[in-house]
């Protein structure tokens, strides 16, 4: 076997409180699951009749015995839906939520290909509700239980009872998507990893693909609002300057800003360039796309994984603008693509499971994070031949291209990606639909 070759954090708070009051907009977007799902002309899943999906019947899961199981402990803000589908009370389940299901459907893989060191995974999932109070005191209870893995939520602020906890009692912590750069350096905690690596990675990634897409003079868009966004902006402009790029415009907005871009006194420099990049989380980026398109510009937009949500769907912006504007040649930079075009040729199978788990597709290309967790997880303790936490963190600080459900992932050292592979998507005939492979890289 080949061994198995981690800033902003209640900025995320503040910005999904900020999105909370969007219910209109967020309804208008979502369907069955409390998530806006696929539609349109896109290519069906290889593995997924999706005219049978209500027919599919949850995975059984082997009945694990006392003696032999292993626990693990999901800490994660699964939402709580209205009639409308719109999860209006809770803060962290719109990153949360596919993730969840799809790391659960990982597990119920992992059982049914043997288990992990030839024993069964046992979940017990609680639904933290984004209250630190739940968090707390549901993770005392579960390593009180003999839990060997606590998943968490994707925001340290909301994750910290649980990691410190952890950290008191030796047990592994892992999220799907905590991006604050202190996870990359154990600064979260010295049993805490993530999925993901650090903000400034996909700004570097972006300016690399839209230098070799041929764009020199580009419009860079930034949310105020959403720190990880402007991390992601600051890199990509760090990184374009470096290249010998330039910026034919450059501004910070904020939901007022964005809603009023036809008034900004520099707009011409977007009309101007060759292309715009947006980095945003949903509320103001889609205001921002719409008042791009509506000043005329046809130009590529190029926007970050903050934008990555199953909460709006490209048909969207002509619903936002009232049908005077189109999203046009948009492309969004992604964990993996839900339209059954992706590479990777194990994004299938996690579809299917995520189906079996919801009864319906996956809407965001972030679920995957969910399924990569569970598939790293199992391959450290399977390295490491043991469950002890910090012989199993060891392992995993030290992963160099391990092969998981979206591709290769490299910690080398750190306690989140330095490496991992991303999918630019491009607009098709209202879907988002997989162009190419991208990596990320350390900065």
């Amino acid at each position: 076997r080949t061994p198995i070759g981690f800033a902003a954090g209640m900025g995320r708070l503040l910005r999904l409180l900020a999105c909370l009051g969007c219910a209109a907009l967020v309804a208008a977007a979502c369907s069955g699951g409390g998530e806006a799902q696929p539609g349109g002309e896109a290519v069906a899943s290889p593995s997924v009749d999706e005219a049978a999906v209500e027919a599919v019947e949850p995975t059984a899961t082997p009945v694990p015995t006392p003696e032999n199981v292993l626990k693990i402990g999901v800490l994660l803000d699964v939402g709580s839906l209205d009639a409308d589908n719109f999860d209006a009370g809770n803060v962290m389940s719109p990153l949360d939520r596919q993730p969840s299901v799809a790391f659960e459907a990982g597990v119920d893989a992992l059982n049914a290909a043997g288990g992990v060191l030839g024993r069964p995974l046992a979940i017990t999932q609680v639904d933290t509700t984004s209250r630190l109070s739940v968090v707390d005191k549901a993770a005392e209870d579960m390593i009180e239980d003999g839990v060997v893995l606590l998943v968490v939520t994707c925001e340290f602020d909301f994750a910290r009872p649980a990691i410190e906890r952890a950290d008191a009692a030796g047990v592994l912590v892992m999220s799907p998507c905590a991006s604050e750069r202190g996870w990359a350096t154990g600064d979260a905690g010295r049993l805490a990893f993530s999925m993901v690596p650090s903000a400034d990675h996909y700004g570097v990634a972006m300016a690399d693909y839209a230098w070799v897409e041929g764009y020199r003079d580009i419009a860079l868009l930034t949310d105020s609002t959403a720190p990880e966004a402007e991390v992601e902006c600051d890199a990509f402009a760090e990184r374009w300057v470096e290249l010998g790029g330039t910026f034919s415009f450059r501004e910070s907005f904020g939901l007022r800003s964005a809603e009023l871009l036809d008034e900004n006194p520099n707009v011409a420099g977007i009309i101007a360039g060759e292309a715009t990049v947006l980095c945003a989380f949903p509320t103001i980026g889609l205001e921002l796309i719409v008042g791009v398109r509506r000043l005329g510009v046809d130009a590529t937009v190029i926007a970050s994984p903050s934008l990555d949500s199953g909460t709006w769907l490209p048909i969207d912006i002509a619903e936002i603008s009232d049908g005077a504007a189109d999203i046009g040649d948009f492309r969004l930079v992604s964990m993996s693509s839900v339209w059954g075009d992706d590479p990777s040729p194990r994004l299938a199978e996690a579809i299917d499971g995520y189906v079996a788990k919801q009864a319906t597709l996956p809407s965001s290309g972030r679920f995957v994070l969910g399924a990569d967790l569970a598939d790293l997880w199992a391959q450290a303790v399977e390295e490491a031949g043991t469950t002890d936490g910090p012989e199993v963190a060891a392992v995993l600080s030290g992963v160099r291209n391990a092969e998981t459900v979206s591709g290769t992932i490299s910690f080398v050292g750190r306690q989140a990606p330095a490496d991992r592979q991303l999918r630019v998507l491009r607009h098709n005939n209202g879907n988002l639909v997989f162009e190419q492979l991208i990596g990320t890289s350390p900065r």
